[in-house]
């Protein structure tokens, strides 16, 4: 007799998983999941496994961060009252730093220096709004705003 054993259900399939926490609007949630959506399927289509943890705070001096957490895990921190078009604008930027940091061209370097390693080279990373990452990212988000609003 043979026995055949079904797999998990999350075997071999697209593990995308985005937490939302920091808001109790459904109408936001909502907005946030869609637009997560919509960024993953722009930046990173092929993607499989992928774990993102928004979380909206009060944040003085940002509208957004994007943590490397593990190799497929990331927290985007967004400031939690911004107007509805910086909100979609500061998910696609951080949304752009999730893809550098999941293909491998930015690394964030364990040194006191402060230096980041993007596509290989070392940067030094204080200077951030110069550094090719963030106009990576701030040219990105422009881009899939206009497509966002397009669709």
């Amino acid at each position: 007799m043979i026995y055949v054993h079904a797999q998990p259900a999350c075997y071999n399939s697209t593990m995308i998983n985005i937490s939302i926490r920091g808001t109790s609007s459904p109408r936001k949630r909502k907005l946030i999941r869609e637009a997560a959506k919509f960024a993953i399927g722009r930046l990173m289509p092929r993607k499989q496994n992928l774990f993102v943890d928004i979380v909206l705070n009060k944040i003085p001096d940002a509208d957004g961060f994007c943590t490397h957490i593990d190799k497929d895990v990331f927290e985007i921190e967004l400031r939690r009252n911004m107007n509805t078009e910086d909100l979609l604008t500061t998910i696609f930027h951080e949304f752009i730093h999730v893809k550098q940091y999941s293909r491998g061209e930015l690394k964030d370097l364990p040194d006191k220096y402060g230096y980041a390693s993007w596509k290989r080279g070392r940067i030094w990373s204080y200077d951030s709004l110069n550094s090719p990452w963030e106009v990576e990212a701030y040219t990105g988000q422009e881009t899939m705003l206009e497509d966002w609003y397009a669709e």
